[in-house]
């Protein structure tokens, strides 16, 4: 279920959020963590919320969940790295 037993008191900024951050999302854990961060660095981050489904393992239900709880700075193009 959630990598985390208790939900964030604030968002979390999906395009600079560390794996330790971002396992404190409902739904989130260590793996689920790392795919995140990685298919940011090769990507260049998220635009919105929708575009998380592009990660391995991230679905309908998951994207709920997150929604209260997410944010997203303007990403990085995977160039600009």
């Amino acid at each position: 279920m959630s990598g985390a037993s208790e939900l964030p008191t604030r968002t979390i900024d999906l395009n600079s959020a560390l794996p330790a951050e971002l396992e404190l999302l409902p739904g989130i854990g260590p793996a689920l963590a790392k795919r995140i961060v990685t298919f940011r660095a090769e990507h260049g981050g998220f635009n919105a919320l929708k575009n998380l489904d592009a990660v391995p393992g991230i679905g309908p239900r998951t994207l709920e969940d997150l929604a209260p709880f997410a944010r997203f700075s303007a990403p990085e193009a995977a160039s600009d790295r």
